[in-house]
């Protein structure tokens, strides 16, 4: 990310409309948070930053949590990625997605890859049978649905 892609995506703002101050004083900002970035990803050790590179093979971020959770869950995540399909490993590593959590990948570990695979597959499928029901306005599908969605994802562990 660069210092303009910060100021408008980030921020909200123009540069163009931004006074030479605000600008210098933006880019000491960008400038902290993003040695910040780049501090935190060495605080890994070698094998968590080689297991978070498995993942982004297939489009995946670094995971959410705490550095310890971030530490082991990105080597449970590299390790069930190994044992899945291409698209499974693709919907698990989504940056949008239910597996961007480490709290997932650590509550799950003792999950086969297949049945963690099974789980995105559908749980995605389901995302996109309600959508075709709700712009069909389809109300009875829309609660079906929603309730297969809500009753999956509470079993692995989302509220």
């Amino acid at each position: 990310m660069n210092l303009e892609t910060y100021i408008t995506d980030i921020l909200g703002l123009q540069i163009g409309l931004m006074t030479a101050e605000e600008i210098e004083k933006t880019r000491e900002q960008f400038e902290k948070e993003t040695s910040a970035v780049a501090r935190r990803r060495r605080e890994l050790s070698g094998k968590a930053q080689d297991a978070r590179a498995v993942a982004r093979v297939f489009g995946g971020r670094a995971l959410t949590g705490t550095r310890r959770q971030k530490e082991w869950a990105e080597k449970i995540r590299a390790e069930k990625i190994k044992g899945m399909d291409e698209a499974g490993a693709i919907l698990a590593c989504r940056p949008e997605g239910l597996g961007k959590s480490s709290k997932f990948w650590i509550e799950n570990r003792s999950k086969s890859a297949q049945k963690i695979s099974d789980f995105f597959k559908t749980q995605t499928k389901l995302m996109s049978e309600y959508k075709e029901a709700y712009d069909a306005k389809n109300e009875a599908a829309v609660k079906e649905l929603a309730e297969k969605y809500n009753a999956l994802t509470t079993k692995w562990g989302f509220e």
